[in-house]
C-alpha cells in the first residue's frame, strides 16, 4: 500500500529534529547503508565502529559508536538495528536514554535478559562455534557470506560485501550486552528469505523484542541493498508515527 504523506506529517517533519542511527551487523560497517540513507526522508547516521580490533569487548563497539553519535546535535533519536548488531543496539539503546523515541530491529538478534549473540544459540551450536571462532575466527569463508548473506544480491553487490566484510571480535560474539529491551516503540523488520538469521530464529527474536509492530518484507539478509527505497518508506512511516503521537500528546 502507498505511503501518503500528508501536509501535517511534513509539517511534523520541518520542526522536529530527529534522525535514524543505523547499526550494521556482523562483518558489515556504514557503507551498507548508504543506498537507504539517500531514500530516507531524515537524518541519518550510520555507525562504523572505527578503532576496534579483534581484541575489543562489546564495550569498546559501544564507546566507538557512542562517540560518533555525539557529533550529532539531533536530540531525538531512532536506532535501527539489523543482524547480530541487536545486542550492540540494546546497549546504545540504554544508553541514549530519553533522547531515544524508538527502534526498529531488522532481522536483529534480540538476547533475552541482556544477554549475548551466543546466548541466543542452541547448546550445541554454541559449543560448536566457540571452538571454530577460537581455531578459524569469527569471519566467514567468502562461499557461507555469498550463501547466507547475498543469496538475493546481483553480482557487483556480492562482491563488495565479500571484499568491505570485516572480522569481529569475540567479544562482539560473547560479551552480554547487560541492558533490557528499552520502553519505546519497537519495530521489528521480518526479513522472509534470510538465511543468515532465519525466519524460525527471528520468530524467536520478535518474542523476545515484544515489538509494537512487526512487519515482513520478502528479502534476503541484506534489505538495505535489495530493497532501500522500500525500506526508507517503512522507516519514515514509523518515525513519522512516533512525531505524530508526541506532536498530538504534547498538544491535547
Amino acid at each position: 500500500m502507498e505511503l501518503v504523506v500528508n501536509r501535517e506529517i511534513e509539517e511534523v517533519r520541518q520542526k522536529t529534529h530527529l534522525e535514524f542511527i543505523l547499526v550494521p551487523g556482523a562483518g558489515l560497517r556504514g557503507w551498507v547503508w548508504k543506498d537507504l540513507q539517500n531514500e530516507l526522508s531524515y537524518p541519518s547516521t550510520a555507525i562504523e565502529f572505527l578503532n576496534v580490533d579483534r581484541e575489543s569487548g562489546i564495550d569498546d563497539y559501544e564507546i566507538s559508536a557512542l562517540r560518533q553519535i555525539e557529533h550529532s546535535k539531533i536530540d531525538k533519536k531512532i536506532l535501527v538495528t539489523h543482524g547480530e548488531g541487536g545486542v550492540l543496539g540494546l546497549r546504545l539503546a540504554a544508553s541514549l536514554g530519553e533522547q531515544l523515541v524508538g527502534m526498529v530491529s531488522m532481522a536483529s538478534i534480540i538476547p533475552a535478559l541482556g544477554g549475548s549473540y551466543l546466548s541466543t544459540l542452541p547448546t550445541l551450536r554454541r559449543v560448536a562455534s566457540k571452538l571454530y571462532w577460537r581455531g578459524l575466527g569469527t569471519k566467514p569463508s567468502e562461499g557461507a557470506i555469498q550463501d547466507t548473506e547475498c543469496n538475493d544480491l546481483n553480482s557487483s553487490q556480492i562482491e563488495e560485501v565479500i571484499k568491505r566484510y570485516h572480522t569481529e571480535s569475540l567479544g562482539y560474539y560473547e560479551d552480554e550486552c547487560g541492558a533490557l529491551v528499552p520502553h519505546v516503540p519497537r519495530l521489528y523488520l521480518k526479513l522472509l528469505n534470510d538465511l543468515a538469521v532465519r525466519p524460525e530464529l527471528q520468530d524467536q527474536m520478535i518474542r523476545n523484542f515484544s515489538p509494537t509492530e512487526v512487519k515482513e518484507i520478502p528479502t534476503g539478509h541484506l534489505a538495505m541493498l535489495r530493497e532501500p527505497a522500500h525500506l526508507a518508506r517503512l522507516l519514515d512511516f514509523f518515525a513519522d508515527e512516533q512525531l505524530l503521537f508526541r506532536q498530538h500528546r504534547r498538544f491535547g
